[in-house]
Formats: structure tokens, sequence, C-alpha cells
């Protein structure tokens, strides 16, 4: 079997398992058929648990710690049930999760199993995880928590097609509360509405951080998401809150952020509720070097650039010296006709598969700073 017709049996098989996040009886079935493909093979298969999400770790030995680590999730946006019955249409695969990231997850395991007797792969660990699109706590960050690291970390979720990823934003989420007091809606005089006092206060956060276009979209961005309050038409609010997301770059922080906005509120008390951090590459180090001119042999862009979005690579900030980002060519993520470029998922694999190898065979030779 060519590797196109390889690579496509995967994705399939994969799309049409409805692995949604948090089902996670569905996402354990994900997983054990990732794990059946490996049956026959002398890899080991390590399973995590944490909080009901289940995450496998495969590798030559049974350690967390690698040379190379190549990261993805199986978890998919909720999506309607003909999504998950796949179909193609020239060079596109259509399907929820074609393209977020189930294809990529396809390259990775390919490899994988093609590398199974090539010796300096008993340094790389294929880690899978099935909670990334509610926040990867319990599968990349449980596992970090737990010791997985390696110099060098491949996490093709992101950024442009084939093309190294630079940058992605922080991402910090906060909750605003306010407690008013209640009163029937016929005597509001005798209460304090806390819908009006959180708007006020959301007014006061909006002046503070305005709406932001190119070319200033890097800068912080401010998103008022969810807003809830009340508990009946004819009733004073006695309660109120919101949930606010905010994308910042390198000046700033989500403790910085969370000073202004407390700051800011003349009612409201804020909480911060998540925190990501910027992911920084280094464009000088030798490892990305390689990596952006694998890239462009490939079909791909040595130029490196930019993401607003955030992904599992976050985890690894501090504990990896190397994060390297991309993607095949797709439609957006978590669009209803989401689709993957076959031949750009070919395109991945080779770029991958030489990366690999030089980077592997160099860091015996002489190890990568």
């Amino acid at each position: 079997m060519v590797l196109r017709e390889k690579l496509l049996s995967l994705t399939n098989d994969f799309v049409r398992i409805p692995s949604e996040s948090g089902d996670n009886e569905t996402c354990f079935r994900m997983l054990k058929h990732v794990e059946h493909l490996f049956e026959k093979t002398s890899y080991l298969v390590q399973w995590f648990e944490h909080n009901g999400s289940p995450s496998l770790c495969i590798s030559k030995e049974m350690t967390l710690s690698f040379s190379l680590i190549l990261c993805g999730h199986l978890d998919v946006v909720p999506a309607g049930e003909t999504q998950y019955v796949p179909h193609i249409d020239g060079d596109k695969l259509y399907g929820r999760g074609a393209a977020d990231m189930k294809g990529s997850c396809a390259v990775m395991i390919q490899l994988m199993l093609d590398h199974e007797h090539t010796d300096v792969f008993r340094g790389v660990g294929l880690v899978l995880t099935t909670d990334e699109e509610i926040g990867g706590e319990d599968g990349v960050g449980h596992l970090v928590s737990l010791g997985l690291k390696a110099p060098t970390v491949f996490v093709p979720d992101g950024g442009a097609p084939l093309t190294p990823c630079v940058f992605e934003k922080g991402d910090a989420s906060f909750l605003l509360e306010v407690k008013g007091v209640p009163a029937h809606g016929a005597r509001p005089w005798l209460g304090v509405n806390a819908i009006e006092q959180l708007l006020g206060d959301l007014l006061r956060v909006r002046e503070s951080f305005p709406s932001v276009t190119p070319p200033n979209e890097w800068g912080t961005t401010c998103n008022i998401g969810l807003i809830s309050g009340g508990s009946a038409v004819n009733s004073v609010a006695a309660h109120a809150q919101c949930q606010i997301n905010m994308r910042h770059g390198e000046d700033t922080t989500a403790e910085i952020l969370l000073e202004k906005l407390q700051a800011i509120v003349s009612h409201a008390t804020v909480l911060q509720t998540n925190v990501t951090p910027v992911v920084k590459v280094s464009e000088e180090s030798r490892t990305y070097k390689l990596f952006s001119s694998v890239l462009e042999k490939h079909g791909g862009s040595s130029v490196g650039v930019k993401e607003h979005g955030t992904c599992d690579a976050s985890f690894f900030v501090g504990v990896a010296k190397d994060i390297l980002i991309t993607k095949p060519e797709s439609s957006a993520f978590h669009v209803a006709d989401e689709w993957v470029s076959l031949s750009s998922l070919e395109a991945l694999y080779r770029a991958l598969d030489e990366f690999a190898l030089t980077y592997l065979s160099m860091s015996l030779e002489q190890p990568f700073p």
C-alpha cells in the first residue's frame, strides 16, 4: 500500500469514531483503535487517565523522557452525524477532525509504524490525548506533571500549512461576578441590580481594552464570551457574572491583566480561571533552522508565522527547548465542511520523516543545544 493510501485509510477510520471532547467512552474507543495498530509491533503502549480523559504514550522504552516527542490530540468538537461519515472530493478528505487533527495524527502514527526497526527512533515518543479541545489539562498537562519531557517537541496543530509557527499568543480567562440585593421588580428602589452593576463594569473593561483590527491584532484582545444573571423577569437581580477571554503577546502576562481588571471594575470580583503561556520559538535554534528548511524543501515555506490561537504546545513551555508547530493544508478548524488535503498529508509525512531522521542522527553525534 502506497503512502497516500495508508494515510487515507487511517484518517478515514479516525474520522468515523465520534471522539468528542468530554465523551470519555468514545475517546477511550478511539485510543483502543490506535493501540490495536501497534499490537503486533515492538512498541510499548502506556495508558494514562486523569479526570476520566484517556491518553497514550507509544515508544520503544517505558519512559516519559525522550529525545523527540510527536504530540497530537484525537478529540474533536461536537458535530452532526453526517460529519462523521468521511468522503473524498479530489484531493480533499472531508469529515469532523480531518483537519483538527486526525489527519496529522495519522501522519505521526504511520511514521512510527514505518520506523519500528529504525535504531534512532528509540528516542521518540508519540503522545496522543483526548482533551485538547477543552483545555488539555488532563492530557498533555497531566503527562508533563508526571515527567513527560524532551528537548524537542513536534505539534502539527497550528500556524500555516507546511510553515513553521514561531509564536502563539498567551490565553487568559477571567470570571467577573457581582452580588446585588434582591427585591421585587415592582419596587426596584428597594434592591441593587447586579446585572446593571456588571454592565457598568463591562463598559469600563471595553473602554480599557477596545476592540482591535489589523494591523493591531497582535496586541491584547478582550472578548466578552458569556453573561448570566438574575432569576426572574420581575425580580431585581441578586447575582450576575460574565466570563472574559483575553489573548496577549510578550508585552504582558495573565497576572498583570488580572491586576488591571481588578483596578478597572467598581462592583465585580475578578477571578482568573485559565492561563496558557505565550509560546515563542527561537528562530536561531539549530533545530528550528533544520525544521524550517525541511518544510521548504517539501513544498512549504521556511518563513515563520504567528498564531492567534493556542494548542497543547503551550504545556511544553519551560519543558522543551524547541517547540515545532505546523499543520497540513486544510480548511479552517471546527467548520461544518472540515477537510484536509491528502497530498499535503503526504508532504507533511515526508518532511517529518526527513527532519526526525536528521535530527535524531545529529543528536547522537553532537547533541542539539
